[in-house]
This record gives C-alpha cells, sequence and structure tokens, in this order.
C-alpha cells in the first residue's frame, strides 16, 4: 500500500498501555461499520495528546497519513500518520 490519504472525521481518542495514542473514527454509513484506525506512537511525542480533552468524546480531525492496511472482514482502514490537524 503506497497511497496517501487526507481523512477528516469526528475522531474518539485512548492511551494505550504502552503509550500510543490510538485514534478512531466511523467511516461511512454501512453496517457493519468501517473505521479508520490511527496510531500516534508515543516516541514521537506528540504533545498535544497530553491535554485530556482529547480523550473524552470526539473531536473533529483531519490526518493526512499513508496508507498501511485495509482489513475487509472488520472494515479496518488503518493509516501511518504524517501530520493531524485539530
Amino acid at each position: 500500500m503506497s497511497e496517501f490519504v487526507s481523512v477528516t472525521g469526528r475522531f474518539t481518542a485512548h492511551r494505550t498501555d504502552s503509550g500510543d495514542v490510538v485514534l478512531r473514527a466511523r467511516y461511512g454509513s454501512g453496517e457493519p461499520s468501517a473505521h479508520v484506525k490511527i496510531t500516534c506512537a508515543g516516541s514521537e511525542g506528540r504533545g498535544e495528546f497530553r491535554n485530556e480533552d482529547y480523550y473524552t468524546g470526539e473531536f473533529q480531525a483531519r490526518c493526512l497519513g499513508k496508507v498501511r492496511t485495509w482489513i475487509s472482514g472488520t472494515g479496518e482502514l488503518t493509516l501511518d500518520p504524517i501530520a493531524i490537524f485539530r
């Protein structure tokens, strides 16, 4: 997968035990629901995710990233982020 994409959506965020931050947003209106998953490595030091507001509810964001995988069975599109704009 070598495609670059720009995705805008309503994301939720949670921090994993390893310190990474995982963003998820629903994609489309089909059932089962498809979603976009973006993992921001804790070692990359994305300072904005230190703000606890990111972990409550949804927030509007745009991600420029590279497609890592598409899993049709679960409807999951995984992106490697280049930039995230809130």
